[in-house]
């Protein structure tokens, strides 16, 4: 009964959003498990106010896929969390702190979706290992749910500018296990060869892996 009426209230909002005229828009940047039972999402926002009314679904994602035909898809296993928030707008970004702990499974993946009247509606995957990390492939710096040249250049380009921020920091707090493909404790050119690499013979395998 309860995924039923689950279901139905995330198809209803679902049809609400997508008749919205869209007055601003919303991306979520990052969403992290904090590993205490919360999720810290932040997102920016074009073209809104100095505050915003938001919808919030976190629900788990149909095992059966991959992270991006996750993200895709309307189908899933269960809601664990939907809410109406107001969060307060500083220089086009927002931040809300979210606690579904009580039903949260680790090693499982979960998908948050962000959205409101007036605006379109966004998603981002989040999953928890089974030490309360969000987790992520080896080498997919991006975190694209893939290891691509981008990955590579990414890391590259970390190597010449190390202020720049890879988007997988975005993501996750231990971002570095997942650049650091050879596992020397620094990140090099020779991580991104390896990646690199690894795009082009699939069966290779990084040495940390």
């Amino acid at each position: 009964m309860h995924k039923i009426f689950a279901f139905f209230v995330a198809a209803v909002l679902t049809v609400l959003f997508s008749v919205s005229v869209f007055a601003a828009e919303i991306k979520i940047e990052s969403a992290k498990y904090t590993g205490d039972g919360a999720v810290k999402v932040a997102c920016s926002l074009t073209d809104g106010g100095s505050e915003q009314e938001l919808t919030v679904i976190a629900y788990e994602a149909d095992t059966d896929l991959t992270n991006t035909e996750a993200i895709k898809a309307e189908s899933y296993k269960d809601i664990i969390h939907i809410d109406q928030i107001t969060a307060e707008v500083k220089d086009g970004m927002l931040e809300f702190v979210f606690d579904p702990a009580a039903w949260i499974d680790r090693g499982k993946t979960y998908i948050v979706s962000v959205g409101g009247a007036g605006l379109n509606i966004d998603k981002m995957i989040i999953s928890v290992d089974p030490d309360g990390k969000m987790t992520f492939i080896i080498g997919d710096t991006d975190g694209d749910d893939k290891v691509t040249a981008a990955d590579a250049a990414y890391v590259l380009q970390k190597t010449l500018i190390e202020s720049m921020e890879l988007p997988i920091q975005l993501r996750s707090d231990d971002w570095f296990k997942y650049a650091d493909v050879d596992g020397d404790g620094k990140l090099t050119a020779a991580d991104a060869a390896l990646i690199l690499q690894k795009t082009l013979l699939e069966s290779f395998s990084f040495s940390v892996q």
